[in-house]
């Protein structure tokens, strides 16, 4: 648990977050700014976040992928995979 909230902390995306929370909560409180002047302050952040997001959904999902077509060529051919030989082996 403790490895994880250290990942967290020096997530890119969390420091995003906070500054545009931060940004967001400086405005509501006393900071006299109207949603144009903010917008290009949280608007781009929020953006990052979000393609960020995508881009880690889309690194999981290969390697699940990856596993899955691991699995399927082992389940096919062990002996394949410990030879070094990719292709199955054609039994005569």
């Amino acid at each position: 648990m403790l490895d994880t909230l250290k990942e967290m902390l020096t997530s890119k995306k969390l420091i995003a977050t906070v500054v545009s929370g931060v940004a967001w909560a400086v405005a509501k409180i006393g900071w006299d700014a109207d949603p144009t002047t903010l917008l290009p302050i949280i608007g781009p952040l929020w953006l990052y976040i979000v393609g960020q997001a995508l881009a880690d959904h889309g690194k999981e999902a290969a390697k699940i992928d990856a596993a899955a077509t691991l699995k399927a060529l082992d389940a096919t051919e062990p002996s394949s995979r410990l030879l070094g030989n990719s292709l199955p082996a054609v039994k005569l």
